[in-house]
């Protein structure tokens, strides 16, 4: 069975999908993405400065 990029990143991605949650935020000047692992947290992109409460606002209470 030859192997292709595509049907690596498909299984990859259903192998992820049971151990990772994406969450999207609304931040101060654009989305702000968090990967949720089962015992981390992963912030995917740099945020404001404005955004921090935000965040863990989000991380606390949601």
């Amino acid at each position: 069975m030859l192997l292709t990029s595509s049907y690596l990143a498909i299984r990859l991605s259903d192998q992820l999908a049971g151990l990772m949650k994406i969450h999207q935020i609304s931040g101060y000047i654009q989305q702000i993405y968090l990967a949720e692992y089962p015992e981390k947290l992963l912030l995917l992109d740099g945020a404001s400065r404005a955004d921090v409460g935000t965040i863990l606002r989000y991380i606390r209470d949601d």
